[in-house]
């Protein structure tokens, strides 16, 4: 079983396509049997910290406090529809990409993409591409000799892009990976997440350019 990894594809223009199709030119010549992408698929458009509001209305009347307050709240709700709807857009041309290789292809959420959004956006894509997996719904993919399984989401929620509608993984939700290992009985068992275990020193895979080691120990 050859299986073709790849993670952090994130900003959705044309280099990044290109990358992708490159990408998959590279699978094809390793005969690569299921795709893996682990997160970050596209960028998540920041929400503003805070937006201007008129002190004033249109006709030139000062607005009090509680008009201006609900003001504020209108804009940020626009700017988060906008910031969902766009990143909607950039995951189904990302995925649609990879999903055209005809390969089973399996998904993980990262620490950019908001939860409904992703969810969202792999069922739209479902609908054409029935080789695409939402790894955060689909929990076990079990192949000929090789079961994956998934942990999606991110542990530390300093580091997720989307506040209002983050998909945060705890350690106890670590546990469940032991019985979806289980289910595996014989076969070879791969577990997939954005993040990586804890590690101990600058060769593990969690370590960062400044050389400390940021996986999880939980997982």
């Amino acid at each position: 079983m050859v299986v073709g990894i790849l993670s952090d594809s994130k900003e959705n223009n044309e280099s990044n396509q290109k990358n992708l199709s490159a990408i998959l030119d590279f699978f094809k010549s390793e005969k690569v049997d299921v795709i893996v992408h682990l997160g970050d698929v596209a960028s998540v458009t920041s929400m503003p910290d805070d937006v201007d509001v008129p002190e004033k209305d249109e006709a030139g009347k000062e607005l009090s406090k509680s008009e201006q307050a609900r003001i504020r709240r209108r804009l940020i709700s626009k700017a988060r529809r906008e910031a969902m709807a766009k990143g909607y857009e950039d995951l189904l041309d990302m995925l649609s990409i990879l999903a055209e290789s005809e390969l089973p292809v399996l998904v993980v959420i990262g620490n950019r993409e908001c939860k409904s959004t992703f969810n969202s956006a792999l069922t739209t894509l479902q609908e054409d591409f029935p080789n695409l997996f939402n790894m955060n719904l689909t929990r076990r993919v079990a192949l000929d000799n090789l079961d994956i399984i998934s942990m999606p989401g991110y542990h530390d929620p300093e580091y997720v892009h989307c506040p209002w509608d983050k998909c945060i993984y705890y350690e106890s939700d670590t546990l469940s990976l032991i019985d979806l290992a289980n289910e595996a009985e014989d076969k070879a068992v791969l577990l997939i997440s954005h993040g990586p275990p804890r590690q101990k020193d600058r060769n593990g895979i969690d370590a960062v350019s400044e050389g400390a080691n940021v996986g999880n120990p939980a997982l």
